[in-house]
């Protein structure tokens, strides 16, 4: 890997990862920054043409 750059990688060691092989902890923070990405980014997007506003629901 000598003189390959840091996003390769990190490419090539999340490309390996299996999910059975992760501690259900670190699954849970995966799933949670996932969908906290998701909550913060899908509201503040701007509409394409011809979209309806949309909402986002916290229940």
């Amino acid at each position: 890997m000598a003189g390959s750059t840091i996003a390769e990688r990190l490419g090539v060691f999340a490309a390996g990862l299996e999910v059975d092989a992760l501690p259900l902890p670190v699954i849970e923070r995966a799933t949670g920054c996932l969908l906290h990405a998701l909550a913060v980014e899908w509201p503040a997007r701007p509409p394409a043409s011809g979209d309806r506003p949309s909402r986002l629901a916290l229940v």
